[in-house]
């Protein structure tokens, strides 16, 4: 069997020989929900705008809402300029982190009213509470809820006592986008939405998914080594949570050995899941599970676009996660456990 190997963490378990997944959709998305047609503005065409454009454009005529010169057959130099030509009835947002509070903003005063994915985080820190709008619906782009491994992970969870949870993601930020200079990336700046957890909550984001949010947490993090960036390269949370207590979480820019693994102790069995070999381990059972590069995506656009999405991240639950975050700098930088209120 072929195993998804993951390029670059922020690519979001891509495979260089992409296979596709022998169960592409998951249950909750299979034969009741089809891609419908439709239009599709995409803001933003760095490597998840293109991605999301490459993949949308299988089903959908799109636009690209880009402030360069791009190679691509339908472009717009402004938000306003594609909205009214293409009228579409899917947004979305794949610019800088830094500037997705400004673009839902954007949208709602141009009164678009439909469906919006926004990629993480949904917006900065800065911009929690200042982005009311009128769309129908609003969803973060956490795609790996749509991994196999990780629907796998949450159907074994159901109705087993989880007594412990360790997640463990890291890998070199060097070498996460070799043919660029790391030190000007968005991760090299927190002012950019750089830095683990904020870089890395797509972690953050599947366990209080399958945890059922947070009660209460602290951590210890910052910049720790020679790398030449501005934003933090190591972060260790812990969680207590509806349904385990005792939820530890290490995130990092450091590792050269690449590792993304989820490790849950329930009072019946050991899990693991690793997301990089493609495996996942029940006792002394394991599994390979074949995935495509791109399947994590495509169902995420289905279940956005679906009548009734099941999956997708929420605006509330992508709210959250970046609640979260801003409370462990606090809860880091104060040496203390803070709650969730």
């Amino acid at each position: 069997m072929a195993i998804a190997k993951l390029d670059g963490i922020e690519s979001d378990l891509q495979n260089p020989h992409p296979s596709r997944a022998e169960n592409a959709l998951p249950p909750e998305i299979t034969s009741t929900k089809t891609m419908p047609t439709s239009t599709t503005l995409v803001v933003g065409f760095g490597s998840m705008g293109k991605r999301h454009s490459r993949l949308l454009s299988e089903i959908s005529k799109v636009g690209v809402v880009s402030s360069r010169t791009i190679d691509f057959p339908t472009t717009y130099s402004s938000l306003e300029q594609g909205l009214n030509d293409l009228n579409p009835d899917y947004v979305v947002v794949a610019n800088n982190s830094s500037d997705h509070g400004n673009t839902i903003r954007q949208l709602s005063r141009l009164g678009f009213s439909k469906r919006v994915l926004v990629e993480k985080p949904i917006v900065s820190d800065s911009d929690l509470g200042s982005f009311a709008h009128n769309f129908e619906k609003l969803f973060v782009g956490y795609n790996l809820r749509f991994h196999p491994l990780i629907l796998k992970l949450r159907d074994a969870l159901l109705g087993e006592t989880i007594c412990s949870v360790h997640s463990y993601v890291g890998q070199y930020l060097p070498l996460w986008r070799p043919e660029r200079d790391y030190r000007l990336s968005y991760s090299a700046n927190p002012c950019l939405g750089g830095g683990v957890l904020l870089d890395l909550s797509h972690d953050l984001d599947y366990l209080l998914w399958i945890l059922g949010g947070w009660i209460s947490a602290t951590g210890r993090g910052g910049k720790y080594s020679e790398l030449d960036i501005l934003s933090e390269d190591a972060f260790t949370l812990l969680l207590d949570t509806p349904k385990c207590p005792v939820v530890a979480v290490h995130l990092n820019y450091l590792d050269r050995i690449t590792h993304r693994e989820i490790i849950v102790n329930t009072s019946k069995n050991s899990i693991k899941v690793d997301l990089i070999g493609g495996t996942m381990q029940i006792n002394d059972s394991i599994e390979q599970v074949i995935t495509d590069r791109d399947e994590t995506y495509r169902n995420m656009h289905i279940d956005a676009l679906a009548n009734e999405p099941s999956i997708c991240c929420k605006e509330n639950e992508g709210v959250n996660v970046v609640e979260l975050i801003r409370k462990l700098r606090v809860a880091a930088a104060k040496q203390i456990w803070i709650e969730n209120e």
